[in-house]
């Protein structure tokens, strides 16, 4: 969960590969100050074959906001 201080603010995430924004983005919202927001979801993105960079980058649209926990599971099938 994360925290945010103003109420009504929002939490974003962007799912990169390979340095290109994929399809997949996620607001959350703080309904009031202080109220942890949880932020969950599975996705399926298709990488081409060898080494691939993926990042996940998320911010606030006000105030502050800090990650009291992260678990991240990352799964690679070859179809």
């Amino acid at each position: 969960p994360s925290h945010d201080t103003n109420a009504g603010a929002t939490l974003d995430t962007q799912l990169y590969v390979n340095g290109s924004p994929q399809p997949v983005f996620k607001r959350s919202n703080a309904p009031s100050a202080g109220t942890g927001v949880i932020n969950s979801d599975a996705v399926v993105v298709n990488v081409p074959v060898g080494v691939n960079k993926v990042d996940l980058l998320w911010s606030t649209s006000a105030g502050t906001m800090s990650s009291s926990s992260t678990l991240r599971s990352l799964l690679v099938e070859d179809v």
